[in-house]
């Protein structure tokens, strides 16, 4: 048996048609053009597979994302097309491969892994906790909006990735993207993008439904004002004739607050499964963003891991809490109501802002 490795790049094209043989068999596509920016030669190594006598066993890859928020950069390891062969499973052999993502991702000085799964106990015992927070809304009718005479309604992929970028990085939390990584998504099959185009011929929103075989019915990447949104959603509702359901952070409140006035049925969830890598440099990184959300000239707070009772202490004023990791996780990804009434009642008392923000666009998962 040899790996986890790396493959070389001649190696890449029968790793893709393992992925595909197993996980897309009845699809028109691949694999690799559902995830164009992981399963590429660019990243050829952040993938990890395990092989013997030349049959594939098993396979995941990494994809780093840098995702900016308004308080801190995180440096996020998105993690995904985790699969081990049927013949070889219960062998530990995805626990083997998924172990090394994340060695390789602490080398790489990543915050935090994140994955997207419903295998939730697997997962629970390497570390990850269920964390985050997103919003997903059942729109089913017209939303009472200002109609946007202005406004052109496009349906198509054919659009500059430098307009594109310039709405997409107005968002107050993004990926950092490159011009090609986003000519190379919006390429994704079975997408359906949406755009609204204002009397000047500029780019004003837009709204992509579908991504390959995930997340069908449901808008995953949308830019451009609350009104440009709403009219965009109008627009694909009068072409569907059905409902569809739209993703949203927690941080854009001015959207949430539209959509909740309209009564459309509302779904709490969870971002996806995090694992916070090196706890002590990620301890260190948000000490001081932690006390910058109390709010105060004079106030401080500090945080550390002990590594020998494996916990992490947070001080603050004349107080301390400990947490585990899967506390600290919920701390400061959220939701916080997760953590009880003894945790709740020390970040009322030293007024710690807690979440911090971050969001992943449905473009970011693999």
């Amino acid at each position: 048996m040899e790996g986890p490795r790396a493959p070389q790049i001649q190696e890449l094209s029968r790793l893709i048609n393992f992925l595909d043989s197993e996980l897309r068999p009845q699809a028109g596509w691949s694999v690799a053009e559902e995830y164009p920016t992981a399963l590429s030669e660019g990243n050829l190594h952040n993938i990890r597979f395990i092989e013997e006598d030349g049959e594939i066993l098993s396979h995941a890859v990494v994809r780093p994302l840098i995702v900016k928020t308004p308080r801190i950069a995180w440096k996020v390891s998105a993690i995904g097309s985790v699969l081990t062969h049927p013949k070889y499973r219960n062998k530990g052999l995805s626990r083997k491969v998924i172990q090394e993502c994340l060695d390789l991702s602490e080398q790489q000085d990543c915050d935090i892994a994140i994955l997207w799964s419903n295998l939730f106990e697997f997962y629970s015992a390497m570390g990850f906790e269920l964390a985050g927070e997103e919003i997903n809304f059942r729109v089913d009718k017209l939303i009472p909006t200002p109609p946007r005479e202005d406004l052109k309604f496009l349906e198509g992929n054919q659009i500059d990735p430098n307009a594109w970028l310039r709405i997409f990085n107005q968002h107050s939390i993004n990926t950092l993207r490159t011009y090609d990584d986003v000519r190379r998504l919006l390429k994704i099959p079975n997408s359906q993008v949406i755009t609204a185009w204002n009397s000047s011929g500029q780019l004003a929103g837009y709204l992509v439904e579908g991504k390959g075989a995930d997340l069908q019915d449901h808008v995953h990447e949308w830019g451009g004002d609350v009104e440009t949104i709403t009219n965009l959603l109008n627009e694909r509702l009068k072409q569907k004739q059905q409902a569809l359901r739209i993703i949203v952070g927690p941080h854009s409140q001015q959207l949430i607050d539209t959509l909740s006035s309209c009564g459309f049925e509302r779904h709490q969830g969870y971002l996806g499964l995090i694992k916070i890598l090196n706890p002590t440099k990620f301890a260190a990184k948000i000490r001081r963003t932690l006390t910058a959300t109390m709010n105060s000239d004079t106030a401080t707070c500090s945080l550390h891991f002990d590594a020998q009772d494996n916990v992490f202490i947070l001080s603050c004023k004349n107080e301390s809490l400990e947490l585990t990791e899967s506390q600290l996780t919920k701390l400061v990804f959220g939701p916080v109501k997760d953590l009880g009434a003894n945790t709740s009642g020390f970040l009322q008392r030293n007024n710690l802002q807690v979440p911090l923000p971050l969001w992943l666009w449905g473009w970011d998962s693999i």
